[in-house]
C-alpha cells in the first residue's frame, strides 16, 4: 500500500502510474499498453523504482 501510495504522488495530471511489478503481471495480457518507465526513489522504499505509465484514453469507452 505504501508504494502504491509513492507512485500515485509521483503520478502528473491525468496520468496513472504502475509499479513494475504490475506492469509484469499484466502485460502478457495485451490488452493495457505501458509508455517507457521512468525511475524514481521514493520515500520509505529502499533502493530506485521503476514507474510504468499506463497508455489511455479518457473517451477511449463511449
Amino acid at each position: 500500500m505504501v508504494l502504491a501510495s509513492r507512485i500515485a504522488g509521483k503520478a502528473r495530471g491525468g496520468e496513472v502510474l504502475v509499479s513494475s511489478l504490475l506492469e509484469e503481471l499484466v502485460e502478457s495480457a495485451g490488452d493495457i499498453e505501458f509508455g517507457e518507465p521512468r525511475l524514481a526513489e521514493l520515500k520509505g522504499i529502499p533502493g530506485t523504482q521503476a514507474m510504468f505509465p499506463v497508455c489511455w484514453q479518457a473517451d477511449a469507452h463511449t
